[in-house]
């Protein structure tokens, strides 16, 4: 299982140099202690970046023992307020 998402450039006259992506899983969870907080988790990707990003770009992140999402269901996801975010940089070929 993996989850997967594209990304495209939709710049016609430059592309993006020395591009990186970076995934985190956020949630809602209960410390021994009895307190509710958001803990942080960084996603593996298959790749996180690549020199030249000239046209699309599919993230992968595999789903194994490693993976946050293991055995998680849409329930427990919906439960524990989970979120993605997603941070992407590179440089402009033109500026750079």
């Amino acid at each position: 299982r993996t989850l997967m998402f594209r990304m495209v450039n939709e710049r016609t006259t430059s592309r993006i140099v020395e591009a990186q992506v970076h995934l985190t899983f956020t949630r809602e969870e209960t410390t021994l202690e009895g307190v509710s907080m958001r803990r942080f988790y960084d996603m593996k990707l298959v790749r996180e970046t690549t020199p030249i990003f000239a046209l699309s770009w599919t993230a992968l992140h595999v789903i194994d023992e490693t993976s946050p999402f293991f055995n998680e269901t849409p329930e427990t996801l919906r439960d524990k307020s989970v979120e993605i975010v997603v941070s992407f940089s590179g440089l402009d070929e033109h500026l750079s």
